[in-house]
């Protein structure tokens, strides 16, 4: 985790969500989502996006795209050890292929431009980090 998002401010909120949308898209590309469920708490939509790549990874399938782009967002809004930040990503198309290279029916998506997305962030002072509450992809 990059130092500017260890800070307990609005900065290091906002870093944190940069970099916790890095992880997703690591987590794409070598199949392991234990990042994210080390950086999350509660929070539904991250479980889900670890348990499908772990199920995914389980099955032999591969991802060929899908990253998430933090395209704009808005100044978080700090409320003592918690932040709330809404931004705007795009999701480039996502191919999901089988052991043998062929597309696994049902598991493709195209572009999704310009999704209205948000985060919910609790300060962990035994880790000095921000984690995870709520992630929603719009």
């Amino acid at each position: 985790m990059p130092a500017e998002a260890r800070t307990k401010d609005a900065a290091g909120a906002e870093a944190f969500v940069r970099y916790y949308i890095a992880l997703i898209n690591r987590t794409s590309q070598v199949m392991d989502a234990k990042p994210l469920r080390d950086f999350s708490q509660n929070c539904r939509d991250c479980m889900r996006i670890a348990r499908d790549a772990e199920q995914d990874a389980a099955a032999g399938y591969h991802y060929s795209g899908g990253e998430l782009k933090i395209t704009n967002s808005g100044r978080p809004l700090m409320k003592g050890s918690t932040a709330e930040i809404a931004f705007i990503a795009d999701q480039a198309a996502l191919t999901v292929t089988d052991k043998a290279g062929k597309p696994v029916k049902g598991l493709a998506f195209p572009r999704y431009p310009s999704l209205s997305s948000g985060a919910a962030l609790s300060w962990d002072p035994s880790r000095n980090a921000w984690i995870m509450t709520t992630l929603t992809l719009g």
